[in-house]
């Protein structure tokens, strides 16, 4: 009789423990699941994501125009390369700490860390690239071009 209740008392505790671990497992890939969920975005959100990144960067990329970069246009000086070095930097230390943590954590689910330093950097140079074309008196594809033909037929 003892020995019953004993192999009883094991076979239910055996039981026991394979329903609460089965339990437990399945618990387990479900917080996976959720998180797995929360940590990825669609194709609409990452778009909405870069679209207010975009428009972040320009902003800030218009203050830089309008306040520093504008006077060497107008001054017809050329900008140096450690003038344009030390532009961007500022810049991308401008837009990082604009951004707030819930708009950080939302630009990183689209590009990661690094990608967002060099799609920082790489926005600040085109746009100046942009404005440098836009403003200046002698550049542009037909600017260019006219300043060929003449070296080419002066001489």
């Amino acid at each position: 009789m003892e020995l019953i209740h004993g192999i009883t008392i094991i076979l239910g505790l055996s039981i026991s423990y394979n329903i609460i671990t089965h339990i437990m497992n399945n618990h387990k890939i479900e917080l996976l699941e959720n998180k797995k969920d929360k940590d990825e975005i669609n194709i609409v959100e990452s778009k909405n994501i870069v679209e207010f990144f975009d428009n972040l960067l320009v902003t800030k990329f218009e203050y830089y125009l309008n306040t520093f970069i504008i006077a060497y246009f107008v001054s017809d000086k050329e900008l140096e390369k450690k003038e344009i070095k030390k532009l961007k930097d500022q810049f991308f230390i401008d837009v990082s700490k604009t951004l707030n943590k819930k708009h950080r954590d939302l630009i990183l689910k689209v590009y990661d860390e690094k990608g967002v330093e060099l799609y920082i950097h790489q926005t600040f140079l085109r746009l100046l690239n942009t404005s440098n074309i836009k403003l200046k008196a002698d550049s542009g594809m037909d600017n260019v071009n006219a300043k060929m033909l003449k070296e080419i037929y002066k001489g």
